[in-house]
């Protein structure tokens, strides 16, 4: 197999030049072999071997000129541009000129459709009767006439593209060819020759076309049969391998055959007979699928010291090969030994993948031994059936290959369990190689060794003792797929134990099979102060919050208490699919993806319908929490602290809060209710922890979070009272709930809650109290405005003004303080209320 490397000048995609099923000529352009290391061991190494091909014009047309064009021709082209009534196609022939072939569309056989460079190919199952024009597709094109100028110069050559099916039909005139003065190196893979066998050759037949100026040969493999079972040629004494002898006697010594290979310098070249590459398609052969196991198949054909050919036990119910006109032109299948040998379907071993070995080497006599001609081989392997040129899959016999659980990495799944591995190297980066089937191998990570991850593993002497022992070369491991990528050749393991053991009917390798509800083990794949990150397999993870981790484990820090690559158990709570848009530059129209989030617990023990009502920005925080209503101690926990940030003028900061979460059955409207379950979210400013705050605190942000990190700590509960503020914002939305700890607001809330109207001396009020002039209230400074004066905050965003004549500059920021109406009014709907700032209330 070989390679086509992307023109990088041209700044083509690949899929814009060729198309998968395509049968085309090409062109090697070098052979190279390199000695790597293997298996990431610099003491062993293989050698790898790359052959380069190439379709362009300027290499395959490159034993061509013009005087050797004539009308019938089939010559490389490459699309030059695509016009309104057709294409300007580049054969790359010397003494022509780059735009002097068109391709009209009418000339196209069948169907056509024109591409953009931006457009995507269809994969070729569904357009394989249809042919595609862009610039930069190459085809080869038939010409269809070559009209002459007046001065003997070539004028616009016109061009004809047929398909496949009428291409493979052609036969290459012998007169015509010579007279157009044809070399050797004018001869392409793909023609179609009316060829003479002239001998037999022990491995194949020598044949003579064009005349018999040309001498060629047909390998065995070629032939389109193989070895018939119990074959014996009546005019040979001794049995003989060499079947086609009985085959291409009389009228069938003149044949049809397919040129597949030609070195114009070696003068090797070489044809084929077989149907597929007669009439110039993909085989339609049903081989068995890679992995399948076939027993009692036939020694055909040896190779001394490197395969052997092996006949597949035949289907009687399996019809024989369609060969169509082909086979009935050459009228092979009239002859018995052929109709026999064509039935017959192979697979080839390498000596390498036939017998097991210590030294890793077969004895070329113990393999001659076991595989002389028509010996039955009890088992084998199928490893690959993409050799579409020889109609051959390939086989491995070695039982170490035929009992392997994996063959390829296809067969890998992640999630999947493969006991008793064995170890082949360890890596200097701590990770380890193992050996998972023939040619497969996988990573363990070096934090996927051990079930607990440490913090420093070059400094744990005793975890890399036990490293070395447990994971020795040669050892044998359980481990389990994490990612497997087919395309890469990668594949990622584990060998934690705790994962292993864990989850072994269902493991989450997909979205969209995760229920709500569900328990299941992964690893911690990132720990950050916002919280963790838990991968299971195929690359599939969800994540927990900081502010959960405080509320249900009381962690404080998730970096100091979690560590990437520990192993935990976690309940999901939802699986949420979003439609992500993203804008594509250069395009008015945004792209949009589906993304999954997953959200995980680490309380295992809870219902699937405690965290069901977790109450956010919604109106039930109305029928929930009220402004006024008092939080008793310890039921209120602390699950994050957000720091506070500067202003934009730089002048003054924005206080941070605690984000607390309350037990709705803490709350009296829930007491002895079914409903009780979840949490509600509320905020606790920090101005608001102490009634009042010293000039140093309220000078920088660090000096007030440094406060409320004293004083609150995350993942505690408070065991102090509490009032609700507000549960909606200025403009009257709802959001989420703001609570205060200073206790004079606190005790005043109580009083104005639980008193009669006669007895309250000061109170707490909220929009719908009614107030009247000489009452005194607390509240408590949000803003103070040297124009003006302060401005004192109560319940519900209820907001008055002590004026700078009196006393309210003398107030400080965030004081809770006491205060006399003394302006009043109430007829604009909102209360406009001008207070006076007292120290006390007055003695009676």
């Amino acid at each position: 197999t070989g390679f086509i490397r992307r023109d990088s000048n041209s700044g083509i995609r690949l899929d814009h030049v060729v198309s998968v099923g395509m049968v085309l000529p090409v062109a090697v352009l070098r052979a190279t072999s390199e000695t790597v290391s293997d298996n990431g061991s610099k003491s062993k190494t293989s050698v790898k071997r790359r052959i380069e091909l190439t379709v362009s014009p300027a290499i395959l047309n490159n034993g061509l000129n013009h005087d050797m064009l004539y009308e019938g021709i089939t010559v490389r082209g490459r699309i030059r541009s695509v016009e309104d009534h057709g294409c300007l196609v580049d054969l790359n022939i010397s003494g022509m000129r780059s735009k002097t072939c068109f391709l009209k569309y009418e000339n196209i056989e069948g169907e056509y459709e024109v591409l953009d460079t931006s457009d995507e190919v269809v994969g070729v199952n569904e357009n394989e009767n249809k042919v595609i024009l862009n610039k930069g597709r190459v085809y080869d094109f038939r010409i269809h006439s070559i009209p002459k100028s007046n001065d003997g110069t070539l004028s616009i050559i016109q061009l004809k593209l047929q398909s496949s099916q009428t291409r493979s039909k052609q036969v290459i005139d012998p007169f015509i060819c010579m007279s157009s003065k044809h070399t050797i190196r004018s001869l392409s893979p793909g023609m179609l020759f009316d060829v003479d066998v002239e001998h037999f050759a022990r491995n194949g037949l020598c044949v003579t076309f064009m005349g018999s100026v040309y001498r060629g040969a047909i390998d065995s493999s070629s032939l389109g049969g193989f070895l018939p079972e119990g074959y014996k040629n009546p005019k040979e004494k001794n049995s003989s391998d060499m079947w086609w002898k009985s085959v291409f006697v009389g009228k069938l010594r003149k044949i049809k055959a397919r040129l597949i290979a030609v070195d114009s310098v070696s003068k090797i070249i070489r044809l084929s007979i077989q149907p597929h590459i007669l009439s110039m398609s993909v085989p339609k052969d049903e081989f068995p699928k890679v992995g399948a196991i076939i027993e009692n198949a036939r020694v055909v054909r040896l190779d001394p010291g490197v395969g052997a050919l092996l006949a597949l036990p035949s289907d009687k119910e399996a019809s024989s090969m369609d060969i169509e006109d082909t086979g009935k032109k050459n009228n092979l299948l009239s002859n018995p030994v052929y109709a026999s040998a064509s039935e017959v379907k192979c697979a080839y071993v390498h000596i390498s993948k036939a017998i097991d070995s210590d030294n890793h080497r077969t004895p070329e006599a113990l393999f001659g031994k076991r595989f002389a001609l028509n010996n039955k081989i009890p088992k084998l392997r199928i490893i690959s059936n993409n050799n579409w040129m020889d109609n051959i899959v390939s086989c491995a016999t070695a039982e170490s290959i035929v009992s392997s659980a994996v063959l390829s990495h296809t067969d890998l799944n992640p999630g999947a369990i493969y006991r008793d591995v064995p170890v082949i190297a360890n890596l200097e980066s701590g990770g380890v190689l193992v050996q998972l089937g023939v040619g497969v191998k996988g990573l363990i990570p070096a934090m996927h060794l051990f079930d607990k991850s440490v913090a420093s593993e070059n400094g744990n002497s005793y975890r890399n003792k036990v490293r070395m022992e447990k994971y020795k070369e040669g050892n044998k491991i359980d481990v389990r797929c994490l990612v497997i990528s087919p395309n890469e050749r990668k594949c990622i393991l584990t060998a934690k134990k705790g994962l292993i053991s864990s989850d072994l009917d269902n493991p989450i390798t997909e979205y969209s099979g995760i229920e709500k509800g569900r328990t299941a083990t992964g690893f911690i794949s990132r720990v950050s102060k916002q919280g963790i990150a838990i991968t299971f397999y195929n690359n599939v993870f969800g994540r927990i919050s900081a502010r959960k981790l405080a509320e249900e484990m009381g962690v404080e820090n998730p970096i100091v208490d979690f560590k990437v690559g520990d192993i935990v158990k976690v309940k999901v709570r939802q699986c949420l699919k979003k439609i992500a848009r993203e804008t594509v530059d250069d395009d008015d129209e945004d792209e949009t993806r589906d993304t999954t989030i997953l959200d995980l617990s680490m309380n295992l023990f809870s219902s699937a319908e405690e965290n069901e009502k977790v109450y956010t920005d919604d109106n039930a925080f109305i029928s929930l929490i009220k402004p006024g209503m008092i939080l008793k101690s310890k039921c209120m926990k602390i699950v994050e602290l957000v720091p506070s940030k500067k202003r934009q003028d730089n002048n003054s900061f924005l206080p941070g809060h605690a984000v607390l979460s309350i037990k709705c059955k803490h709350l009296s409207s829930f007491k002895d209710s079914k409903d009780a379950k979840g949490s509600v979210t509320c905020k606790l400013p920090f101005e608001h922890i102490l009634d009042s705050h010293d000039v140093d605190t309220l000078k920088t942000p660090s000096s007030m979070d440094a406060l409320a990190m004293k004083i609150l700590t995350v993942g505690k509960k408070i065991a102090q009272e509490a009032v609700v503020l507000s549960t909606s914002n200025r403009h009257g939305n709802v959001s989420t709930p703001i609570v205060s700890l200073k206790p004079n607001l606190v005790e005043t809330a109580r009083t104005t809650s639980s008193a009669s109207k006669n007895q309250i001396d000061v109170l707490l009020p909220k929009p719908s109290t009614s107030l009247f002039l000489g009452a005194y209230v607390r509240g408590y400074c949000v803003r103070l405005d040297p124009r003006y004066g302060a401005f004192i905050r109560f319940l519900d965003n209820l907001t008055a003004i002590v004026p700078k004549l009196k006393g309210g500059l003398d107030i400080g920021l965030y004081d809770t303080v006491l205060c006399k109406i003394v302006v009043m009014d109430v007829t604009s709907g909102t209360p406009k209320i001008l207070l006076k700032h007292v120290q006390s209330l007055p003695t009676h």
